[in-house]
């Protein structure tokens, strides 16, 4: 971590800035849109915005992403979704960014990374905080290597179902990574009663809610907001109701093992590295308990991948420079771009692999001229 930050990552500051005063315009013309639909003089107020939006007919009593998540197709609360998204981002994070650029002589950014910052032990990342930059090209664009180098962006394949297939121990769950098959693909089409090769590419972007929700305990309700409000899917109840027992019937062992979890209300929980969590007691923490052995896990492998790869690139003049999620981030002399691009995957797939075998381990993996996905020279990717 003392290495990664003393490295820093490159701003390019006249397009950073370009993107964050776009984004303000934007923000400041869907103010003004929203406050003329809902015949309001601040769009900030939330009562307001309430008042607003019931005379519209969307009735909620609270005005929060969640709250709306029913009404997420409506164009005025899709409109209401996006100003905050993009006023908060560009009026906070936006300024803070240039602002850590002007810390340093060399203007690189050199964010906290706390390794320990969430209670199942992911990192965060603060001063500034870019695991909220958006994945818009725009944005991330701008996050660059210095001149004769390239980033090496390599990102965990769905591993949060891959631990909780060695967590767990379901033979259907275990069965789609051994054979190499897509688990969305795999639950759209048991879901649906399709086989793989049917399966839309909307449908298998329905199952992504379906496979994240249900297996770590959500009902059908909870699912509903979820659904929409992180994946902007529509579900009815009804529907809901139905995935969710057709995902419990593919997956037997799923819900075994949530059973198993809600009757024990472990006051501890560990990681498959055997870190542990303790809960103040017994009758609250469900989700978390689930969720703990999986993305606690997960975070178990990724520490121990960036050590690994810590020593193995010594020799190379490349730096990780950024984490960011189940994602890492290395800068590295263009014309050794694919050596260590070989190394950074073999180091990655044996950290996580340490604790899952013998759950395969998948790492997308590709060079870019920037943090940008549109910016590949070479991709790996599954």
């Amino acid at each position: 971590m003392v290495a990664m930050r003393l490295a820093g990552v490159g701003l390019h500051r006249e397009r950073w800035t370009a993107a964050t005063n776009n984004a303000l315009d934007e923000a400041d013309r869907l103010r003004r849109d929203l406050e003329t639909l809902l015949a309001i003089e601040n769009v900030e107020s939330n009562i307001q915005v309430k008042a607003g939006l019931v005379r519209i007919g969307v009735d909620v009593e609270k005005t929060n992403k969640h709250a709306l998540s029913d009404y997420c197709t409506d164009p005025v609360v899709e409109k209401l979704q996006r100003y905050r998204t993009i006023s908060r981002y560009a009026g906070n994070t936006g300024k803070n960014i240039l602002r850590a650029a002007d810390i340093y002589p060399d203007e690189r950014l050199r964010p906290e990374l706390a390794p320990l910052a969430t209670s199942t032990g992911r990192f965060a990342c603060r001063k500034p905080n870019l695991q909220q930059v958006p994945k818009a090209s725009d944005f991330r664009s701008c996050i660059v290597p210095s001149d004769g180098n390239v980033f090496i962006v390599a990102d965990y394949a769905a591993i949060e179902l891959r631990v909780a297939a060695k967590v767990i121990g379901d033979r259907g769950l275990t069965a789609i990574f051994s054979e190499g098959r897509d688990p969305h693909v795999a639950t759209a089409a048991v879901v649906l009663g399709k086989t793989p090769e049917e399966v839309t590419k909307e449908e298998r972007s329905r199952a992504k809610p379906v496979n994240f929700g249900f297996m770590f305990g959500m009902g059908p309700s909870r699912f509903v907001g979820y659904a929409a409000a992180d994946y902007g899917i529509n579900f009815s109840d009804a529907e809901a109701q139905a995935v969710r027992e057709s995902f419990l019937r593919a997956y037997p062992g799923v819900g075994r093992w949530h059973k198993r979890v809600g009757a024990k209300m472990a006051r501890e929980v560990r990681t498959l590295s055997g870190r542990t969590r303790r809960f103040p007691n017994r009758t609250q923490g469900y989700s978390e308990r689930l969720n703990m052995p999986i993305q606690g896990s997960a975070a178990d492998g990724m520490k121990r991948a960036i050590a690994l790869l810590h020593n193995r690139l010594k020799d190379t003049e490349s730096q990780m420079v950024l984490t960011i999620h189940d994602e890492l981030v290395v800068e590295v002399p263009k014309n050794s771009a694919q050596q260590v691009m070989t190394i950074v995957e073999e180091a990655m797939k044996q950290g996580m692999a340490f604790y899952i075998d013998p759950i395969p381990v998948e790492i997308d993996v590709s060079i870019r001229s920037s943090w940008a996905e549109d910016d590949v020279f070479q991709s790996t990717q599954q």
